[in-house]
């Protein structure tokens, strides 16, 4: 299996997949060139608004499916990038996540820390 559509997949199940292609993960550039982190505040406008520009400047189709791992509740949401990006408050709320595409083209990743990171996987490997 190379993709995440199986309904019945377990966190356990998506990490074991997921593993075994992390280290073809191309990050993007975050706030700084040498680093892939990128400060993920909505504490006020300016920075959602940035954060909403991070996000959108990755040219993912709002239709896109992707599927939700919080791993402080072991709990798996299916969603698309659409609804996501729409509902910002209730995702970056300062417990962590991971978002990726089912096809595992990507992956979003957000820490308690306020910092998120977003990654391509390398198909070529």
């Amino acid at each position: 299996m190379t993709n995440l559509r199986n309904t019945d997949l377990r966190i356990r199940d998506i990490n074991k997949l997921v593993g075994y292609k992390s280290q073809s993960i191309i990050w993007d550039r975050g706030f700084e060139n040498n680093n892939e982190w990128f400060y993920a505040s909505l504490e006020n406008e300016s920075y959602k608004q940035k954060l909403l520009f991070w996000l959108n400047e990755k040219n993912i189709d709002t239709n896109c499916h992707s599927v939700l791992i919080l791993p402080s509740s072991d709990s798996i949401k299916r969603l698309t990038w659409g609804s996501f990006i729409s509902d910002l408050e209730n995702y970056f709320i300062k417990s962590e996540f991971k978002l990726y595409d089912v096809e595992l083209r990507w992956v979003l990743e957000y820490q308690t820390q306020e910092i998120a990171r977003f990654g391509k996987f390398d198909v070529s490997k």
